[in-house]
């Protein structure tokens, strides 16, 4: 019981962090991530974890796909792999697999308002598997681990 309690704790704790990084980055307090993609530095790597924990938790793997829109989709699986969160790189993986077969479904999405479409269903469908999972990535990420980027990218 103290250890779920334990564990949960320090999800909750690596979660306010993230988010944290993230609202800090959509106000243009962080670089921009074109530049750190040239660099592939710490910033990047934490900037594109902040992007996926806060997108999924947000809106789902809808809302991540319709941000990023491609561009660092295969560099947030990277990362996952990277910090070795194998729950969320796997259903990264498959999200992509998803726009790979239903190209012109997501190519409409991508284009839209955002509003309802069969491929944010089936967005959503993957969002509630990953979710249900329990393995999501503010449990996959240790502490220190998360601590150890802040502190190589110069973050408190």
């Amino acid at each position: 019981m103290l250890r779920a309690l334990a564990v949960t704790d320090e999800s909750s704790m690596i979660e306010e962090k993230l988010e944290s990084i993230y609202l800090e980055y959509v106000s243009g307090k962080s670089p921009d991530l074109d530049d750190l993609k040239e660099n592939h530095t710490e910033m990047y790597l934490l900037l594109l974890l902040s992007i996926f924990s806060y997108s999924v938790n947000q809106g789902g793997f809808a809302q991540l796909l319709y941000n990023l829109n491609w561009v660092y989709l295969e560099d947030v699986e990277l990362t996952l792999e990277i910090v070795g969160a194998e729950n969320s790189k796997l259903e990264m993986s498959n999200v992509i697999q998803l726009c790979i077969d239903n190209a012109e479904a997501y190519q409409e999405f991508i284009s839209s308002d955002f509003s309802e479409s069969k491929f944010k269903n089936i967005l959503h469908k993957q969002t509630l598997a990953y979710m249900s999972s329990g393995a999501m990535i503010c449990s996959e990420l240790s502490k220190d681990m998360l601590n150890g980027i802040c502190r190589d990218a110069k973050i408190s």
